[in-house]
């Protein structure tokens, strides 16, 4: 699918910020190269990005991870005999990596966030490392103390609970108001439990799914569940410098997740929303962010109040519409490690969408069943899409692995469907949740 606007003519958004790039001609030859870690369409996205500005990009992820086939980055394969991150640290910091000293690294998933937290002091002496401290990165990984920073500035967020050795959910029990959900504080241990969060409608299904994940280990914090549908949520995004300047603001919304409340967002709309700019910033000024930052919200059905779901000091799953929409992150990201002459444009293009396909006609098929979505302006909706994250007629390989991956997940669950509770609808189910 072409990545480009279509003809109708957007509106423009966004407060003036930096000067605009130089435009001069590069020897990119001279520039050191990048290694990205983790992700899927975010890495798709960045490796694009800079590969057409003539960055050399290596890869280092999962060997199912669509974006591995990517014409724009260089995969790195590393022996089998070590398995998950822990691979990727002990390359990283082996020799067989010499030759990709002074290489700047950039994370695209919570699991590299936290690789990088944990090796920062040897990772840093062999390369170049996004500028967050190993602390802020942390408060902004962890569920529990990111909610704990949202409340100690003013913003609002989710009755939550700390839980922990020797805590009951006696309180949890007495105060909340269910339905609750349990969300693994690091999001990593999503996979361990198989989805973002652990929903429970009253005591017993909070203590049953509580005890789940204390045989797992996974270390969960209890949240009220907000209400409302997926078109509630909006995001912010920004990269502040150094001196603590943002050097862009931008917003979207979504339609729409697979699963509902749960999944990865399929429907995305940049737009220019005030408050959830001034909400976002409000958080990344408190607990000293430096670099890139995104922060989603949610606006409660009950009170109208946005409340803070969760934040990332990462590249996300949207940064290809926000590529779009004329702000380059990969390329700003760059720019502040290693001087390469790109600034932030002043504004941004509002009314672009980005479209999921097949997750979205998941989406939508479950949102038709209740009455929600007609087919024709679901049609309508998609013929909006601007953009999608891993289909590029220019480079279809990861397109094209991603619905390989997508139809043999499906075919297992057909052929085991007896084994599963929910039968057929697990498909739907599996599909939101296969991308890491």
């Amino acid at each position: 699918m072409a990545i480009a606007a279509k003809a109708r003519q957007p509106e423009w958004a966004g407060d003036p910020t930096s000067p605009s790039p130089s435009g001069r001609a590069i020897d990119s030859r001279s520039w050191p190269p990048v290694i990205l870690l983790g992700g899927e369409g975010n890495t798709f996205s960045v490796a694009r990005s800079l590969a057409m500005v003539g960055i050399k990009v290596y890869a280092i992820n999962h060997n199912y991870v669509s974006a591995l086939r990517s014409k724009y980055l260089t995969r790195i394969d590393l022996p089998t005999r070590t398995r998950g991150v822990e691979s990727w640290r002990d390359y990283l910091l082996s020799s067989a990596s010499d030759h990709l000293k002074g290489s700047a690294v950039f994370c695209c998933s919570d699991e590299a966030i936290k690789l990088v937290i944990d090796n920062w002091r040897p990772l840093s002496a062999r390369y170049l490392l996004e500028p967050a401290a190993p602390e802020t990165r942390f408060r902004l990984l962890d569920k529990l103390l990111t909610y704990e920073s949202a409340s100690a500035c003013g913003i609002a967020h989710p009755k939550f609970w700390r839980l922990g050795a020797g805590q009951s959910l006696g309180e949890v029990i007495q105060t909340g108001q269910f339905p609750i959900i349990l969300k693994p504080r690091l999001s990593q241990h999503s996979r361990l439990i198989g989805a973002k969060y652990l929903r429970a409608n009253n005591a017993e299904e909070l203590k049953r799914q509580y005890q789940r994940c204390v045989e797992l280990s996974v270390p969960v914090v209890a949240l009220e569940f907000i209400p409302g549908g997926d078109e509630r949520y909006c995001s912010y995004y920004t990269y502040i410098d150094e001196a603590g300047t943002p050097l862009f603001h931008f917003t979207k919304r979504l339609l729409r997740r697979h699963p509902t409340n749960e999944g990865g967002a399929t429907y995305h709309i940049t737009d220019w929303n005030p408050e959830v700019a001034e909400k976002g910033l409000r958080l990344f000024r408190h607990v000293g962010l430096r670099g890139l930052g995104n922060v989603e919200f949610k606006r409660d059905a009950r009170d109208g109040e946005l409340k803070l779901i969760e934040v990332n000091a990462r590249y996300v799953n949207g940064n290809a519409l926000v590529t779009l929409s004329g702000i380059d992150q990969a390329l700003l990201s760059y720019a502040q490690l290693t001087g390469w002459p790109y600034a932030a444009p002043e504004k941004y293009r509002t009314g672009l969408v980005m479209w999921d396909p097949i997750p979205d006609f998941l989406a939508f098929r479950a949102l038709h069943s209740r009455g929600e979505l007609a087919f024709a302006q679901w049609i309508r909706q998609a013929a909006r899409a601007d953009i999608t994250p891993l289909y590029d007629m220019r480079d279809p390989l990861p397109g094209l692995h991603s619905v390989m991956n997508l139809a043999v997940a499906a075919g297992r669950l057909l052929f085991k469907r007896s084994s599963y509770r929910g039968g057929d609808g697990e498909i739907p189910q599996l599909v939101g949740r296969i991308k890491p």
